[in-house]
């Protein structure tokens, strides 16, 4: 699996202020990318053969109406006709504020077959104290280090059918362009 930066023309609300730290050391962002290497090799080596064909993951997808969302992996039969057997896995990322991570992650659930908040392992414990509060709202709870690569899964919800099937083929759409592209 490659991960793949959304690459299209457009303009990413972080920059709209003048002390916005976006890429770096120490960011949300640099957190991300070292999650997003470590998950794509753990995947292949808990599905070696995975019998799905396409296999997509790309980082600040935007989708209207539930965000950017920090990482997006998609899991496909045929990517053309995504009703073909397709299971998308969503990803937030936050270093400080769970509380917002679960909300945004919560939104992801309009086009996600499974939606989960990253967290530093550290920072795990405050928000397992609200365990029941994400299996409510069925956003998973999983924890990564940067220092070790581990990741921790603290709760994985069950897969569900994406609800919105216009923000799966908008999302769908924009993940073939930027596999085509790159």
């Amino acid at each position: 699996m490659v991960v793949f930066d959304y690459s299209t023309e457009f303009h990413h609300p972080i920059q709209n202020f003048s002390s916005g730290v976006y890429h770096g050391k120490g960011t949300e962002h640099e957190f991300g990318e070292l999650f997003s290497k470590k998950y794509s090799a753990k995947f292949f080596d808990i599905h070696p053969s995975s019998n799905r064909k396409h296999l997509f993951a790309v980082r600040e997808l935007p989708i209207n109406g539930s965000g950017i969302v920090d990482l997006v992996v998609v899991n496909t039969d045929d990517p053309f006709n995504f009703l073909a057997n397709s299971f998308i896995r969503s990803f937030e990322f936050k270093l400080e504020n769970w509380r917002t991570g679960l909300m945004q992650a919560h939104r992801y659930k309009n086009f996600s077959n499974a939606s989960i908040l990253v967290l530093p392992v550290h920072k795990m414990k405050t928000a397992e104290q609200s365990l029941d509060l994400f299996k409510a709202l069925g956003v998973g709870l999983w924890g990564f280090s940067t220092k070790t690569g581990a990741i921790v899964r603290k709760y994985t919800p069950r897969p569900v059918k994406s609800p919105n099937m216009k923000r799966v083929s908008e999302l769908m759409k924009k993940v073939i362009e930027t596999s085509d592209h790159s």
